[in-house]
Parts: C-alpha cells; structure tokens; sequence
C-alpha cells in the first residue's frame, strides 16, 4: 500500500492563563503525540466520545490550527510549516466536511452558487459553461437532481444539505476527504443512504478517507481500519474486523458494549454511550499515568504513575495499556 498522508508524534495545547498578568498556569491536551499512516485508497474511522480531540485532531491535521509538535506529511512531502500560498493549493487535495453541514451553506446563496464559488475561489474554470457543467455533473454525482441548481439550503432536507456538503468538497477532485462525525446530525434511514454514497464514490474516484464518530456501528460498516480515540491520544488501532472480534483496550470494550449490535443481541441503548460520556467527565486528570486509570475496574499500580504507548500486540493491532502488555 502506499502511504498518502502521515503525522508523526503531532500535538495540539491550548494554553491556560490566570490571573492578574495573564501567566500560563497549564494546557489543555486537545491532540497529544498523536501517530497515524493513512493509505491511499484506505478508510480510516476514528471513535471516541464527544470532547475527545476528534475534531481539533482534524482541524489540526489540516492546519487549519497550527500544530503545537510534530510533524504532517502529504505524498511523503512535509507539508508542516508550507508558505499560505502552498496551502491554499494544497487544501484542493485535501478537504474537510464539516460535522455541522447546514452551517457550512450559505444561507443566502442558491446551491449552484455555492458549487461555482468553490471552483472561483481556487481559481479554476474560469469559462461559466464549462463550471456549471461541472457543478451539475458532480450533483448527480452524489445523488442531487439538476432542479436544485438554484434552490436555496433550507428548501433542503438534511439528506440533500449533506450532499450538496459532500459535492462542495468533492467538486475539487481531493485525494482525502476528512469527514468529521459524517452522519450524526441524520435519521437512521438516511444515515444507511450516506454511508452507501461514500462506499460508492471512493470506488468510483479512488478516495481516502478519515472519518469520525461517537456510534462504532457506523465505522464498522464503512471503515478499514478504526482507531480507538480518549483524551487526546489514541489508545488502541486495529482493523476493522479484529477491533471489533478482539478488543484489548478496556475503554474500547466498553464503547463496544456500548454499541448496538444485532450478532451480539444488544440494543441501541444511547444511555449507556451517555453514561460513558458523563463518568469521563468525572475523571480525575491529576494523575501522570494513564489517562483511564480512574474508571478503569483493572488498572494497577503501574497505570498510575507511568503513561502506556501505544504498541504493537499483533500484526496491524496496537494498544496503549500495560494490563495487556505486561
């Protein structure tokens, strides 16, 4: 396989100041020492609760923030401190669909609109035949009717919004799609329908893609391999079938079992992701070890003073946990 986009021990702080002059007392760990390879043709699904990094991880990935460590490659090329210029050329390869799709509509603007600007704004078919040739084709290319060229966003039902989104990032021609929480804000039954198009298109126009999400059943439909995010870090990698099959991580048992899942006879309980959610919040962060340790029912000695990395356990499986390595 070949490697199109890399980051290499990449982290995000945000800093905290308090009083009278402002000082910085600590930071915030959005994104910590994060190491990932995506391949070409691949799709990458990363989970994890809400407040997890996921987000920032991609704004970061994309430089839309700058990075506080490490090191981003596309192609193999370093792409971590490239001129605005370089970027703005760049980022046609690379494109976010936003986790809020309906904001990133302009409300005002008809859909056609919306489309042609991407092309003016990256300087690219000048020529307004041929544009809106383009616009429409890639309409059709996600499922949208002709008729809707010049409609406006709310005359759009929230299937149609996410695919005039997906047609904004896709009518550039990118190599990797970062989507982020790609069907959270959709009905079930539209979820299904989305998911489909995404499979469709990447075998059509050989796209990678990153994808994140708060429901594993999600990923296990679309992705290849799922990363397991917590705090910040990644604690456990695997392909799809053996995460889901072998889980070693006790965090990712628990998102597991926390997942609907019709082989396993459990319902699609949302409490108990809630609940995930809501015990996290309590946990104590002063420790220096792991960032589980508090919730976790196996934790030692060990997992309290020193920080697990992440290791290889068995070929493509990796895990961040000393109950499993040591």
């Amino acid at each position: 396989m070949t490697s199109l986009f890399e980051i290499q021990n990449l982290s995000k702080y945000y800093e905290i100041r308090q009083g009278l002059f402002n000082k910085v007392t600590d930071y915030i760990k959005a994104v910590d020492r994060i190491s990932l390879t995506i391949n070409e043709g691949e799709t990458i699904g990363i989970i994890g609760e809400s407040g997890c990094g996921k987000t920032v991880l991609f704004y970061t990935m994309m430089l839309l923030e700058e990075p506080t460590t490490g090191k981003i490659f596309f192609k193999g090329q370093d792409i971590s401190n490239v001129s605005k210029t370089e970027l703005k050329v760049l980022r046609r390869n690379i494109q976010l669909i936003f986790q809020n799709y309906g904001s990133a509509l302009p409300p005002k603007m008809r859909i056609g609109q919306i489309l042609e600007e991407t092309l003016l704004v990256n300087k690219l078919m000048e020529n307004r035949i041929l544009r809106k040739d383009r616009v429409i084709k890639t309409m059709e290319m996600v499922g949208l009717t002709s008729d809707l060229f010049n409609r406006y966003p709310h005359e759009l039902s929230g299937g149609q919004q996410q695919r005039v989104v997906t047609a904004k990032a896709l009518i550039l021609h990118p190599a990797i799609v970062f989507c982020d929480e790609l069907v959270s804000a959709l009905d079930v039954s539209i979820q299904a329908q989305v998911l489909n198009l995404f499979k469709e298109l990447q075998d059509e126009l050989n796209l990678t893609y990153l994808i994140s999400a708060n429901d594993l059943a999600v990923l296990r439909y679309i992705a290849d391999r799922i990363v397991v995010m917590y705090r910040g870090r990644f604690i456990e990698i695997a392909p799809n079938d053996i995460l889901y099959k072998k889980p070693l991580h006790p965090y990712t048992q628990l998102v597991l079992e926390a997942s609907p899942s019709i082989e396993r006879n459990l319902s699609n309980d949302n409490n108990k992701m809630q609940y995930i959610e809501n015990n996290i919040a309590e946990t104590d962060i002063t420790t220096s070890g792991c960032l589980y340790y508090s919730q976790c029912s196996y934790s030692f000695d060990k997992c309290k003073i020193e920080p697990p990395e992440l290791v290889q356990i068995e070929p493509e499986h990796y895990v961040a946990c000393h109950l499993v390595t040591r």
